[in-house]
């Protein structure tokens, strides 16, 4: 009786380390970040490029892209997301477009991996940003990728990050900002001085 006991003591408790050590992986992705080269783009530049300039809310509807290689690693990555319209200031918007985030969260019994290119911050739902954005598709280009937009193009953030400005009444202070360079921290204060 005392074998049995020890024996399923021994069993449960190897169970709820491994179910311990899964619950973690997942709640505690890994991240991945691979190097990226941008140019570094200044305001007026940044407002040039940018085909639309809006103030937009992630609804949550997203659809992830990895494409491995043959040894299971991961070749290139994205997401495609769909973004709200909240107020336009350059160009003219649906109510609600597509957007590509240099992003994808893998998921698999080992756990969560998350991909991202150049340290890319993925837009949180729910959360208003302005964004600067670059016409990259439309639905026939899009089709040809298997893209499967809910709106009739597909727009990428100009300068990997530096158009991707989150809007919040938090006064953020040295350290927490997504992007912690000089750069992106002065054009962070002239698109709110600007847009906000």
């Amino acid at each position: 009786m005392r074998k049995r006991t020890a024996a399923f003591t021994c069993i449960s408790a190897g169970c709820l380390v491994i179910g311990g050590m899964v619950l973690y992986s997942w709640l505690n992705p890994a991240v991945v970040a691979t190097e990226a080269d941008y140019h570094l783009y200044g305001f007026e530049e940044m407002e040039e490029r940018a085909d639309l300039i809006v103030k937009g809310t992630k609804s949550g509807v997203e659809r992830q892209f990895i494409d491995y290689d043959h040894g299971g690693g991961p070749l290139s990555w994205y997401t495609v997301s769909d973004i709200d319209l909240v107020d336009v200031y350059k160009g003219n918007a649906e109510e609600s477009f597509a957007i590509v985030e240099p992003f994808a969260t893998d998921t698999n019994l080992a756990g969560r991996t998350i991909y991202s290119l150049g340290g890319y911050v993925p837009i949180e739902e729910g959360e208003q940003y302005i964004l600067f954005l670059r016409l990259i598709a439309d639905v026939e280009t899009a089709d040809a990728f298997s893209i499967d937009l809910t709106s009739e193009k597909l727009y990428e953030i100009v300068g990997h990050y530096q158009g991707q400005h989150l809007l919040s009444d938090i006064q953020y202070t040295e350290g927490e900002l997504p992007y912690e360079d000089d750069h992106y921290v002065l054009l962070h204060e002239k698109v709110l001085e600007k847009y906000k």
